[in-house]
């Protein structure tokens, strides 16, 4: 009877450690979004167009899954998408360095850049700044 017991408690503890092992060799689930981060322009900046006739978008997007879809839009001050460019990403980085030319205005404009990504796994994110041009 007592072997019969250490048996048992023998065969339980294989058991739970065949079971612990087998989560070991499972795949981990990733569930990280796409990091973005706009190096230009930066945060409420404002541009003199008699300074400059265009202004820099300089975005980089990153993800650990590997990226699926970046799409880059510039709307006005009236809601109208005025720069729109969608990149399909097969890697890990992603980079975008473009000029992107103002509307001709004699009055100060306020821009809203928005920026989505979404990786391989389909976890999304999104960055908004705004930025001013003036005359």
């Amino acid at each position: 009877m007592f072997k019969n017991r250490i048996l048992n408690f023998g065969l339980f503890l294989g058991m739970i450690f065949g079971f612990a092992s087998c989560n070991k060799d499972a795949t981990p689930i990733i569930v990280e979004d796409p990091i973005i981060n706009i190096v230009a322009p930066a945060i409420n900046l404002t541009f003199s167009l008699t300074a400059i006739d265009s202004i820099l978008l300089h975005i980089q997007v990153e993800d650990n899954d590997g990226l699926h879809l970046v799409v880059t839009n510039i709307y006005n001050q009236d809601g109208i998408n005025v720069f729109k460019q969608a990149d399909h990403v097969d890697n890990m980085q992603y980079q975008l360095q473009k000029y992107f030319m103002p509307e001709k205005t004699n009055a100060e404009s306020t821009y809203k850049l928005r920026i989505d990504a979404e990786d391989h796994s389909g976890h999304t994110a999104n960055k908004i700044i705004w930025f001013t041009v003036k005359p």
